[in-house]
């Protein structure tokens, strides 16, 4: 076998493995290993198209923009493959238009049905982070008829209840579509405005924070930090699962927080615990809304929020594999640090805040007030990312219209956050009907 026969072989067995690690969370020994292989195979295709998938996932978009600049594809599945990790490094820093142009080159290459479903996906998500929920609509309407996606398809799924959600307020979505023929600058304008004025616009409210990070306002100016102890971020960090007895995958992911962070105080809560910290620190409301949840999901939701509102601290999912120590996260003082999500949305997996803070009270608040009106409505809207989303645009709203950081506030995007955390594993045990599966989140119908 000659040596470039050798190297491609050897290439693809680096990207299984490569792949194996992501399932596990391990991004830097994917990294450490790809950079390995490349040292000595620099010409390699597809060892330089993993490390710029590798690069952009952990915010490295300088590196991944030099070895995007050095790929040759020398045949249709290495163009196909440069397409998308291309698209994706765009998509990962909010350069829609270019990751549009990438992704319909792909899906125009594609004959196969299934690659091509998933790349229309892909459109899809663009579509919904411009705000244009009708070609959103049209494309889940194409992936329906012409693809005919398993129900479980995790992204499809999540797109399609997000749609039916929009949709239920047409009048939202047609003066969001009345501004599309406008510059981005001035769109965002008039989105702030529809934001104010809806009491339910959280489809406005993802679209402005997609549109607020595309126009740089997050990385303008170094955010004013709060002065005092009383509103720095403790050195706690917090999770929660519902039962006493961890499954070995969240015993491994949870051990990881205690292992690499170790000036950081651990705890983890249980539904009984954190029931009982409800009701003894909270407003009785909070504890009536904790106890009316059917859903795990909904009072790992309302507890996260509730704690850190009374506590200050680090909430992170138990499904999160902390890779390094956060400190320097912290080190400049923020009393508020929140995860901006890939299509916008205001995260709740991975919340950082000084006790007392005003945003979660309001968010709080608005949350439990939802939860015993309508406590069987979609967890992802009343108690979710989508509930997050919508408060801080109108709490925010003065910062927000004066294209400013609010005062504290520091606002990562996922990729940065996963220089530190690898987030949301495909653990085994999502693979069934368990509560933090994402079919979960996005309804309210009991599994327990």
């Amino acid at each position: 076998m000659g040596g470039k026969e050798s190297a491609d072989m050897t290439s693809r067995v680096l990207c299984l493995k490569v792949q194996i690690l992501l399932s596990k969370g391990l991004l830097d020994e994917a990294i450490s290993l790809s950079e390995s292989f490349r040292s000595r195979h620099p010409a390699c295709f597809d060892v330089n198209a993993a490390l710029v998938d590798l690069y952009h996932k952990t915010a490295q978009f300088d590196r991944a923009e030099a070895l995007i600049g050095n790929l040759r594809p020398n045949s249709l599945e290495q163009r196909q493959r440069y397409l998308r990790v291309c698209g994706d490094c765009a998509l990962a820093q909010y350069d829609i238009p270019a990751a549009e142009s990438f992704y319909q080159e792909l899906v125009d290459l594609q004959a196969a049905f299934a690659d091509k479903a998933k790349n229309l996906i892909r459109t899809l998500q663009l579509h919904l982070m411009k705000g244009d929920i009708p070609k959103a609509t049209c494309q889940a309407q194409i992936l329906d008829s012409s693809y005919n996606l398993p129900v479980r398809d995790r992204m499809r799924k999540f797109y399609a209840v997000l749609l039916s959600e929009f949709g239920k307020f047409p009048r939202l979505i047609e003066e969001m579509s009345s501004i599309r023929h406008l510059s981005l600058s001035e769109q965002y304008d008039r989105l702030l405005t529809i934001v104010a004025d809806a009491p339910y616009g959280c489809p406005a409210a993802m679209t402005v924070l997609t549109a607020a990070r595309r126009l740089s306002i997050w990385e303008r100016e170094t955010p004013q930090v709060c002065s005092g102890l009383e509103h720095q971020i403790p050195r706690r960090i917090v999770q929660f699962w519902d039962k006493a007895d961890l499954p070995e995958e969240i015993g491994t992911t949870t051990a990881t927080w205690k292992r690499q962070c170790a000036g950081f105080t651990h705890i983890l809560f249980n539904d009984g615990s954190a029931n009982e910290f409800i009701r003894q620190h909270c407003s009785v409301d909070t504890w009536r809304a904790f106890k009316a949840a059917r859903q795990p999901t909904m009072r790992s939701d309302i507890f996260r929020l509730a704690y850190l509102y009374e506590c200050g601290g680090i909430y992170a999912d138990a499904d999160d594999l902390c890779r390094r120590d956060i400190a320097p996260l912290f080190e400049d003082g923020y009393s508020l640090l929140l995860l901006q999500e890939y299509i916008g949305s205001i995260g709740n997996n991975f919340i950082a805040a000084a006790p007392k803070h005003p945003w979660l009270k309001r968010v709080l608040g608005g949350l439990v007030a939802r939860v015993l009106e309508r406590p069987n409505d979609n967890i992802w809207f009343t108690t979710g990312p989508g509930a997050l989303s919508h408060c801080f645009c109108q709490f925010y709203l003065d910062d927000l219209r004066g294209r400013r950081l609010p005062v504290g506030m520091r606002l990562l995007d996922v990729f940065r956050v996963s220089r530190y955390v690898s987030v949301a594993l495909p653990l085994h045990y999502k693979a069934t009907d368990h509560w933090t599966s994402s079919d979960s989140r996005l309804s309210c119908q009991s599994t327990t």
